[in-house]
């Protein structure tokens, strides 16, 4: 394809937690970022705040999914809680990775 020659290359690093818990992760996006060139757009939990390093690569954008709250579950519909809690987790993922974010060359996912 003739527009995408010069295009750097994209990353979506997925964390399905706290960014700032996963260490890994945050390295991995550094080394893709510094090392491989790559733009690198995390898609995380928010929380604890990841390495500085990490917050000022201009290579890297995070974009944090606001956690689902679901108050007043009853222990009798804790099973059915669950999985509307995974399911809109599962929503919302799709539509970062979809929508919110440009179309990655790469995914990682932990």
């Amino acid at each position: 394809m003739a527009g995408e020659a010069g295009r750097r290359k994209r990353a979506a690093v997925v964390v399905l937690g706290d960014i700032g818990r996963s260490p890994r992760m945050q390295y991995h996006s550094l080394s893709l970022a510094s090392q491989a060139g790559m733009e690198v757009d995390i898609v995380a939990n928010g929380g604890s705040d990841p390495h500085l390093s990490l917050r000022e690569n201009p290579s890297i954008h995070i974009h944090e999914m606001k956690p689902v709250q679901l108050s007043g579950v009853s222990k009798i519909s804790g099973a059915l809680a669950l999985l509307l809690k995974t399911a809109i987790q599962f929503i919302m993922l799709i539509w970062f990775l979809c929508f919110k974010i440009p179309r990655p060359d790469v995914f990682i996912v932990q």
